[in-house]
């Protein structure tokens, strides 16, 4: 195996299942594909947010699926993300990786692409053990989707943080308080009745334990986009502690302890999570 591949999967825990072995390798990945933007403007016009950029950069123990990315506001009407397809193809050949990055249709606000190649083949580029590698269908494609959103969002603050691996690069995305807005955001507005996804209480608890502060501007500014909120109306901390305590009075808890189960190692975390438990630490929060 290449000694820089070999050095990205040491950092991770010994895998224990099937799931576990490829989440390694996709976060190694999304590492990779990190590095190959840098090479590029692509961080002078877009930024990094949303789970991968929480566990990459502030250490959250699950793993996330997708990289997701905000254009800046002054580049919505240029940003094209086909201009980084070879960006990013350069630099998984240039680690011998059987992958390529592909833009897919555009999706209203979003552009989209995925980095995708012969799971088994990645797996073994990677030096996964053939325990896991042996029971993958020889046809079985493994997928990560990139996604760029030109929704014009005011009061996002950003900074720059050094991915170490594969190789020292500035990566720009939002800072801690923006990336909590995202979030809050995400379990007032991204589900249908009591549907919700776990994955972002799961994140939601992460925020809350690192008392991290929020961009309350810009989860206004989200809220009104995606239109949880009316465009006269105004959000302060005691109005949002209403409405998340009110939210997470009609959440399905088991729904939610499994969409997030597959995606953490230690499924203890999520034994006690209830309404009782997500109100009480909403309302003692400083936001």
């Amino acid at each position: 195996m290449n000694s820089v591949l070999d050095s990205m999967m040491s950092k991770y825990p010994e895998a224990t299942s099937d799931a576990e072995a490829k989440n390694a390798v996709k976060q190694a990945l999304q590492e990779i594909t990190l590095c190959g933007l840098g090479r590029s403007d692509f961080y002078q016009n877009a930024a990094f947010n949303g789970g991968s950029a929480l566990r990459i950069f502030h250490g959250l123990q699950r793993f996330s699926e997708d990289l997701d990315f905000s254009i800046d506001n002054e580049k919505i009407d240029t940003f094209v993300l086909d201009k980084y397809v070879g960006c990013i193809n350069n630099e998984l050949a240039s680690l011998d990786i059987p992958a390529t990055f592909e833009v897919d249709s555009k999706s209203g606000f979003i552009q989209r692409g995925y980095i995708k190649g012969n799971c088994r083949e990645i797996l073994n580029c990677f030096g996964t053990e053939e325990v896991f590698t042996g029971r993958v269908p020889a046809n079985e494609v493994l997928k990560i989707k990139l996604e760029a959103d030109a929704a014009a969002l005011s009061a996002a603050s950003y900074e720059t943080k050094y991915l170490l691996q594969p190789y020292p690069t500035p990566v720009r995305l939002y800072d801690k308080g923006t990336l909590f807005a995202g979030k809050v955001s995400a379990v007032l507005s991204r589900s249908w009745k009591s549907r919700v996804k776990g994955r972002d209480l799961y994140d939601y608890l992460f925020y809350i334990t690192n008392k991290y502060p929020l961009n309350l501007a810009h989860l206004e500014s989200r809220l009104k986009n995606n239109g949880y909120l009316k465009s006269y109306q105004s959000l302060d901390k005691d109005i949002l502690k209403q409405l998340l305590c009110e939210r997470f009075t009609t959440i399905d808890y088991a729904s939610a302890k499994s969409d997030v189960s597959p995606f953490i190692r230690d499924r203890k975390v999520v034994d006690f999570w209830s309404a009782d438990l997500f109100i009480a630490v909403t309302k003692d929060f400083d936001f």
